[in-house]
């Protein structure tokens, strides 16, 4: 699938690009546009679908490094900030200097990255705030205590009903979209979330009411130090979805 439908699909994409390219009356460049549109969001479904699959495969593995986090979450604020300014929220970055997690950075990052886009997509009115706090954790066998950092991302969006909480989390399920919409998506994001929080053995936990918003929680192995470590370079292709 990831080559026999990818490939007719970029093709497409060449053919509409080079469409919208040439002189063309106004009505013919509105339906150039949209055919534009309609494939970015195809091949957005199709890549969630693979990602999907590959991670119940259990061929996607982590490749765990030390990750700046603080760069990390930097990047991934100034993403989503033109987005959100569009709508009129205020997206605040709280992360001290030199915070660092062990992980897969790109599977962390596109956890992050979901969670993020589902706080703007869902918020009409307020802020998506995201904050990074370094935690002592005390095993319950009373060994040493470890390091880590709680990733909490809050929204003033919409919420989700308690009934509704475990669901969202299953694929295709989208709580407002009974009509199964194409334009709002598959509902896989969470989905995949799940999946790559599970791979990654991160704990999460979602807490939310209707009306007042929501907060995801992310607890990672790691902390805060003077001057942080610098990522591992090289190629991650083991954890690339």
């Amino acid at each position: 699938a990831s080559h026999d439908l990818r490939q007719p699909l970029h093709t497409v994409g060449l053919f509409a690009a080079a469409l919208a390219m040439r002189p063309l009356d106004e009505r013919s460049r509105e339906i150039a546009t949209s055919i534009n549109d309609a494939l970015q969001d195809l091949a957005s479904e199709l890549d969630a679908l693979l990602d999907v699959s590959k991670l119940d495969a259990g061929v996607v593995k982590a490749n765990v490094e030390r990750v700046d986090l603080t760069r990390l979450l930097t990047r991934l604020r100034d993403a989503i900030e033109p987005v959100a300014r569009q709508k009129g929220l205020e997206v605040l970055l709280r992360c001290p200097p030199g915070a660092w997690v062990d992980t897969d950075r790109l599977l962390l990052e596109r956890v992050l990255r979901n969670l993020l886009d589902n706080a703007v997509k869902y918020t009409d009115n307020g802020w998506v705030h995201i904050e990074a706090v370094e935690r002592l954790s005390v095993p319950a066998d009373g060994g040493p205590r470890g390091r880590r950092i709680e990733i909490t991302l809050r929204d003033t969006g919409c919420g989700i009903p308690e009934s509704e909480q475990a669901r969202v989390f299953e694929e295709f399920y989208q709580i407002d979209n009974a009509e199964r919409d194409r334009r709002k998506g598959l509902g896989l994001g969470l989905s995949i979330v799940r999946r790559l929080v599970d791979l990654l053995g991160v704990r999460m936990t979602l807490h939310s009411e209707p009306g007042t918003g929501t907060r995801f929680m992310l607890s990672i192995e790691g902390g805060v130090s003077q001057v942080p470590s610098p990522e591992t370079s090289g190629p991650a292709a083991a954890s690339t979805l």
